[in-house]
């Protein structure tokens, strides 16, 4: 099973690698992490295989509420 947070630290070098810039890999990272986060918090996720459609739609929702 593959981590959250092997990918989003693979992202992350991959980012670096390709040349972008410093602040937009950090704000990819901080909304990465927050995802991770939420995951972790409200499904007790942590592998990416375990990941469906209905946990995005939920996380969605999620940053809808908390953002208005």
């Amino acid at each position: 099973m593959t981590r959250i947070i092997e990918l989003v630290v693979d992202f992350k070098l991959n980012q670096e690698i390709i040349g972008r810039k410093p602040k937009y890999v950090e704000m990819c990272i901080w909304r990465l992490r927050r995802w991770q986060a939420f995951m972790e918090a409200e499904f007790e996720i942590q592998d990416v295989e375990q990941v469906e459609a209905i946990h995005m739609k939920k996380y969605i929702q999620y940053e809808h509420v908390v953002m208005t």
